[in-house]
């Protein structure tokens, strides 16, 4: 099967790395691998090492879920109390902004 096969769209991100026996390893990029390359890039912005990442970056991760939960637990409870905003609702608004 040929490379650009297996990426499935054209436009497919790659990740390409060697594994631990000189096997080509290929990685198609999602949300996840963007969220982790960010989480990389600021924990290295705060002053941590390349060797640090690999013990900080699941601790990163666990933060995040943990924040995301609560994000979504938040969410439905508005939700449930209607205290929401529609998209017609932010249509409307947009359309009798002054601007």
């Amino acid at each position: 099967m040929l490379l650009c096969d297996r990426a499935q769209h054209p436009k497919d991100n790659l990740i390409v790395e060697l594994d631990d026996q000189g096997r080509l390893v290929l990685v198609k990029k999602d949300i996840f691998s963007d969220l982790e390359e960010l989480i990389k890039k600021d924990l290295l912005n705060q002053g941590y090492t390349e060797k640090d990442l690999p013990a900080k970056l699941p601790e990163r991760k666990r933060e995040l879920a943990k924040a995301l939960y609560k994000m979504a637990g938040e969410s439905q409870e508005e939700i449930n109390n209607g205290l929401y905003t529609t998209l017609d609702d932010i249509k409307n608004e947009l359309i009798h902004e002054d601007c």
